[in-house]
């Protein structure tokens, strides 16, 4: 135990590459040294830290004790891009099914398709 560090990061995409297993870090050979080694931190008293890329990889780690999370912005960009323009996508698609008129000239009126009441 370090007075100084108030946690430890363990890097899962370079453990699982030292063992032969480069990128794979849900395979249960990987998983299971993380948590060992996540184990070992806590048990040092200092809080173990982990990688998340997504919403399903914060529940897991957090679920198997890691404290602190560590994102990647390019990820959270790509997937709030991504996520919005399935939105603006699914949104569109069913307004043109429907009829739904979708955009507003500079008058305020509804173009693009009937309107409904």
């Amino acid at each position: 135990s370090v007075k100084e560090v108030d946690f430890v990061f363990v890097a899962p995409t370079d453990l699982s590459s030292d063992v032969g297993l480069h990128g794979q870090i849900r395979h249960p050979d990987v998983v299971d040294m993380i948590d060992e080694a996540g184990r070992a931190i806590r048990a040092a008293g200092v809080s173990s830290g982990m990688l998340a890329l997504t919403g399903d990889d914060y529940v897991f780690w957090r679920n198997r004790g890691f404290e602190v999370m560590a994102g990647v912005a390019t990820n959270m960009f790509i997937d709030g891009a991504t996520s919005l323009l399935h939105a603006a996508r699914a949104h569109e698609i069913t307004a043109a099914r429907d009829g739904i008129a979708t955009s507003i000239d500079d008058k305020g009126n509804r173009n693009g398709g009937a309107t409904k009441s």
